[in-house]
């Protein structure tokens, strides 16, 4: 069969992406599996870190298309799979499955109706363009925010009597110089070289200063390779040849009120501006035959957003590769540094530790170890939680390796989540950690978790016999002392949070995928 897995974004190393891939390695034991993503450079960074067996599937990249496009291409599939992220795409493939990592609320009362009105008109003023056909999703190349560009790209803008400037820079990563065609309207206006490994200089089009319509700039990259679908492996690196639309700037006040609110001020809000909820979102909902939720959480709540039934898979989780190492007085916490609704309230367990210090906790270390996206807005974030470390025995591992990780887990002693915390579950419930994956590595590696009563960490720890499950900061500090105090006890719910990690492993997501397919008719592996 023809499957394919749509991951709109593949810029990081989360435990959502980890998830979908782990489904499609498996699929592919036994079918065609493409993996389809907006994002080629990022997956060209990331994908050889989730340590999985991918050589088999194919990584397909596909500009920035409308949920209808994308909806177009399901249909060449046998079995589409859309690992949903605020995108519902319309499914035409003969089977879909919805894979639903936390679902968005489809029946609005008037407050969100109105937000809803408000967010598409502002989308409407704030945004006079849109990238078109060959502009690949947004991306970072160190801090900077760039676009790769297929061989020939367009984009389109909206054009008013009072002309404006659009200005961009292209980058070339290659070692031999590229020739550009920049043309508008079909007009050829000019013809650039952009020396390898560098970026060009500025260039300018003026836009509108006619009746009101659409104009198109198109960009020929009259050098460059085609590269939509190739294998996952050492080819991927073909992935960053593309040329890179940066700096991107458009002269109105519409644009320029869009970055101050949404790249500034609400850069939490972006996304959903972005992607308002489409009006038909019960029907696109129903497209989709099955619904697979990653945890009874998610799954409760499918239930009372959509009224719509759904099976669970679990992720697939390392607990293999990690193992318990002669421990050490240390206190772990995972979990990307960044700016969201789905924070992992580091702060809080700063500030935690730092009582516990205050309170006469002697000899103990906390460590933090993330992810940090290039995203500005994150790293002012990541800056922040730097400072609030300063002073105590509290170390950060940005980025480490998949290796250190593993050490990590296999050397500390306690291991702390805090996602949810000081937010009401049932007005925001996508704020706490929809499972845990985290968790239930530092399980395997003999951490004892110490962490929040809310999200699907409800459904990895039996409080106090594998780990506590914690609703205050007090409970937080006193279940801690407690594993300070008692070695024996820190012992044998280690042993105990190892056992439990092992009813996650590899073996269990892959007969679960082959079960559910089973029970729709489909063949598995």
């Amino acid at each position: 069969m023809k499957i394919g897995l749509y991951c709109r974004q593949l810029i990081s190393v989360g435990g959502g992406n980890r998830h979908s891939l782990s489904i499609a390695e498996h699929l592919s034991s036994h079918h065609d599996v493409d993996i389809i993503t907006h994002t080629p450079f990022g997956a060209s960074q990331t994908l050889p870190k989730f340590n999985l067996e991918l050589s088999r599937t194919h990584l397909r990249f596909v500009p920035t298309l409308s949920n209808d496009e994308l909806g177009g291409i399901s249909e060449e599939y046998d079995i589409f799979i859309n690992r949903l992220h605020n995108v519902l795409i319309p499914c035409r493939a003969a089977h879909g499955i919805l894979f639903v990592l936390f679902p968005m609320p489809i029946h609005l009362g008037w407050p969100a109706e109105l937000r809803r009105f408000v967010a598409k008109r502002l989308i409407k003023w704030t945004m006079s363009f849109e990238f078109s056909s060959g502009v690949y999703g947004e991306e970072y190349f160190g801090a900077e925010r760039m676009r790769l560009l297929a061989k020939r790209a367009d984009v389109r803008f909206r054009t008013t009597r009072r002309p404006y400037p659009a200005s961009f820079r292209l980058y070339n990563p290659g070692l031999e110089a590229r020739r550009v065609q920049i043309s508008l309207d079909g007009k050829r206006l000019f013809e650039v070289k952009v020396a390898g490994q560098s970026k060009s200089m500025p260039y300018c089009v003026v836009i509108g200063g006619s009746a009101k319509g659409e104009q198109r700039l198109r960009l020929d990259d009259l050098d460059g390779q085609s590269v939509e679908r190739i294998v996952v492996g050492p080819a991927l690196a073909q992935a960053a040849s593309h040329l890179r639309l940066c700096d991107f700037h458009v002269s109105t006040p519409g644009f320029s009120l869009y970055q101050r609110l949404f790249e500034n001020w609400l850069p939490h809000w972006r996304d959903r501006l972005l992607n308002p909820l489409p009006e038909d979102a019960q029907k696109r909902i129903a497209s989709y035959d099955t619904i697979w939720a990653n945890s009874e959480f998610t799954r409760r709540w499918i239930r009372a957003y959509w009224g719509r039934e759904s099976r669970i898979v679990y992720p697939a989780v390392e607990v293999e590769s990690i193992r318990p190492l002669p421990k050490k007085n240390w206190i772990l916490s995972v979990g990307r540094f960044f700016v969201a609704l789905h924070n992992k309230k580091h702060l809080v367990i700063i500030d935690a530790f730092k009582e516990l210090c205050r309170q006469g906790l002697n000899g103990w270390e906390l460590h933090l170890a993330g992810e940090a996206i290039d995203d500005p807005i994150h790293q002012e974030y990541l800056r922040t939680v730097q400072s609030a470390a300063h002073g105590y025995p509290i170390y950060l591992h940005i980025n480490a390796p998949l290796e250190e990780l593993r050490t990590l887990y296999g050397e500390a002693s306690i291991y702390w989540h805090a996602a949810g915390y000081g937010e009401d579950e049932d007005r925001h419930p996508i704020r706490s950690e929809h499972f845990g994956i985290s968790t239930v590595e530092a399980m395997a590696g003999g951490c004892v978790p110490v962490v929040i009563d809310k999200g699907g960490q409800t459904e990895i720890i039996t409080n106090g016999e594998n780990g506590f499950l914690w609703s205050s900061l007090a409970d937080l500090q006193r279940y801690t002392e407690v594993l300070v105090r008692d070695e024996q006890m820190r012992r044998a719910m280690a042993g105990a949070a190892q056992i439990r990690s092992r009813q996650f492993d590899r073996t269990h997501l892959q007969g679960r995928v082959d079960a559910l397919l089973a029970e729709s008719g489909l063949p598995g592996i």
